[in-house]
């Protein structure tokens, strides 16, 4: 059986935006030594009192030098590609174009589930 963590990480009354990171940062290490397999970080761009995580992927540096052994994954990430056709199909507002986000989209998907599905059949090393 395998454990992991799942940070959303909202604001907190009573608590800075530097308190929470150094909280979740705190956890992480300390899942780390238990032995927790993986910590994955959502990407919510909603403010924070949804999520501090609006790109969780900066945060990564440094969970990685206080940690020896978990994975670190983000639940959501979006490509660049997928952003440029997004913002081009506001722009023009065509059928076709919006048929062919959605095409990219659902395959955009499958090789992200894909990519997930073996980081976790992976041994950790």
């Amino acid at each position: 059986m395998r454990f992991g963590l799942f940070f959303q990480a909202p604001e907190a009354t009573g608590q800075t935006h530097a308190e929470r990171y150094a909280e979740m940062f705190d956890l992480i290490a300390l899942a780390d030594s238990l032995g927790f397999d993986v910590a994955w970080l959502a990407e919510l761009h909603f403010g924070g009192a949804f999520s501090l995580l609006a790109n969780p992927l900066m945060t990564v540096p440094v969970i990685a030098q206080r940690t020896r052994r978990i994975r670190i994954g983000t639940a959501v990430v979006l490509g660049g590609l997928f952003v440029y056709r997004a913002l081009r199909l506001w722009r023009e507002r065509t059928p076709a174009l919006a048929v062919s986000l959605f095409k990219f989209s659902i395959a955009y998907l499958a090789l992200l589930f894909a990519a997930v599905a073996a980081d976790v059949a992976l041994p950790v090393r």
